[in-house]
């Protein structure tokens, strides 16, 4: 070792001997983390009859007081620890030297399938974000249970964990290793109960889905489909025909994909499973725009978020159909209307790390902004798709894929090279949470609306309708969350347009905004008052 480490290395052993026994047993233990802890962890990983009486959260305590543990940042109330990676390396000598290795993976992989299973209800929630949150923060310790498990004396567990863990790979876009796990894990698990089997091989064909791997796509979920229909279990029936109407939407089987959908919302029906009874109202909405029927479409899409409001789904109410319904409006020539429900999508998207969605709808964007030849708006927003591809493990979906290749090819022509890379650029480097200002660039008013002033007060920058709609709001006096009900949207959405309108009005205040919009014309005179 060179002489640093050697060092460091020393100074570890020294302050290891210091400690009392139980502190050195909790250290050693605590070393089996492969990426931090919080203090439900490390009290389940502690918890032999060696340590009764002992208090883990003093022990903890008194490691982080002797430089041994680390309070690392946490993205939520919990303090969370961990090792450098020096010290952790000591810590597993130690364990594997004690021979007690292999009984706290077991605790270790036993405390996080616990955790995965209890946070999956939640994935399939109205709001998963939560759970989404915590299951990211663990998900290297995650993996390290995955392995242990599949190796190790307990592959029922592996199983049961991958089984748990799939819906949060598909909604945090992990399609590639969440497909590995499961196959590994369904390959040592042959004598697994079958509604076990039939909820990973249902997950192992939705992430083949995800990847565009039709053909094992459905292979996969027919045997789940079998296995489901084998226990009489109508819900996972229910999920496997939703899975099945969606990869044969993706490849224009309409025909399938509408027998699907509609087999998927008789089944839900007769649970009275509402968030399935509106995925299946959506996806026969899918259907009937792909097939030109937009009226039909629309019905069906605000019958479907009737029922994603019942059931206070916000992904459904304020991401995906608001897009959908973006695509049906792009698809009849109403580029405004598209540009506002794209956008109004996108806040939401964003504020949920819904980067597969985000880059679904700025792909809609890009092909906005270059079908009214704002080839540079084009460009950016196609740089930011493509920087979103970087943080995915599969391409867009085919429809998706023609959408940009149409818009680059139109940035492209209306460019030069350099203008067109220096505008890709500037769009690969937009972060994140940025994307959603960026994409307010994308949606100027048409100068053919009745009644609207184009011109703002002090940037001379336009408006967009849904500004405008949200400005004569905020000059009612109503709140953002007031707002919010009356236009249907979230209130994060409002105050996205809030911000935006107030930064156009060259105002800092909504008082000083209905002011300036008013001098410009943008609203009514005030009514004058008696007296």
């Amino acid at each position: 070792l060179p002489e640093r480490q050697r060092t460091m290395r020393a100074a570890v052993a020294w302050s290891y001997d210091l400690l009392t026994i139980e502190e050195q047993a909790l250290f050693r233990r605590l070393a089996a983390f492969a990426d931090g802890f919080d203090l439900a962890a490390a009290g389940a990983v502690a918890a032999t009859e060696d340590a009764a009486g002992f208090s883990v959260i003093a022990g903890v305590a008194a490691l982080v007081e002797k430089s041994l543990l680390l309070r690392v940042a946490a993205a939520g109330d919990e303090p969370r620890f961990a090792m450098l990676q020096t010290v952790r390396e000591y810590g597993l000598e130690q364990l594997a030297a004690g021979g007690e290795a292999v009984a706290v993976q077991r605790l270790l992989a036993a405390h996080f399938l616990r955790f995965a299973e209890d946070a999956e209800p939640a994935l399939w929630g109205p709001d998963p974000r939560r759970a989404l949150e915590r299951l990211g923060a663990e998900h290297d310790n995650l993996r390290a249970a995955l392995a242990w498990t599949a190796d190790g004396p307990e592959p029922g567990w592996c199983l049961r964990l991958a089984a748990a863990l799939w819906p949060f790979w598909r909604l945090r876009f992990f399609p590639k290793e969440g497909r590995r796990w499961l196959e590994r894990a369904l390959a040592g698990s042959a004598d697994a109960p079958v509604g076990l089997r039939a909820r990973a091989v249902l997950g192992a064909g939705t992430l083949a889905w995800a990847q565009s791997d039709f053909d094992d796509a459905r292979r996969m979920l027919e045997e789940a489909g079998g296995a489901y229909r084998a226990v009489g279990d109508a819900w996972g029936s229910g999920q496997v025909e939703l899975a099945l109407g969606r990869l044969a939407w993706d490849q224009d089987d309409t025909e399938r994909a509408w027998s699907c959908f509609s087999r998927a919302l008789d089944l839900f029906r007769g649970q009275d499973a509402g968030p399935g009874m509106a995925q299946s109202l959506h996806g026969l909405a899918l259907v009937a725009q792909k097939r030109g029927e937009h009226d039909r479409a629309e019905a069906l899409f605000e019958e479907a978020l009737d029922r994603w409001r019942a059931n206070g789904h916000g992904w459904g109410l304020a991401c995906c159909i608001p897009g959908h319904l973006a695509d049906g409006a792009r698809a009849r020539g109403d580029l405004e209307r598209a540009a506002g429900l794209y956008r109004d999508g996108l806040a939401t998207c964003v504020e949920q790390e819904d980067v597969e969605n985000v880059r679904w709808i700025v792909i809609g964007l890009a092909a906005i902004a270059a079908e009214r030849r704002q080839a540079e708006q084009a460009a950016r927003l196609l740089g930011i798709v493509e920087a979103l591809g970087e943080r995915l493990e599969a391409r867009p979906m085919p429809a998706e894929l023609a959408d940009a290749a149409r818009a680059d090819a139109a940035a492209r022509r209306q460019l030069d090279p350099g203008r067109y890379e220096a505008a890709k650029a500037a769009g690969r480097a937009v972060p994140l949470r940025q994307v959603a200002v960026e994409a307010q660039r994308a949606e100027p008013v048409r100068p053919d609306d009745p009644g609207v002033e184009r011109e703002a007060a002090a940037s001379g920058e336009a408006l967009t309708s849904r500004e405008l709609e949200v400005l004569r709001l905020v000059a009612s006096g109503r709140t953002d969350r007031q707002i919010a009900e009356a236009l249907y949207l979230s209130p994060r959405t409002v105050n996205h347009h809030v911000a935006g309108l107030l930064a156009k009005l060259g105002v800092r205040g909504r008082t000083a905004a209905v002011a300036a919009a008013r001098a410009a014309d943008l609203l009514p005179p005030e009514p004058a008052t008696d007296g």
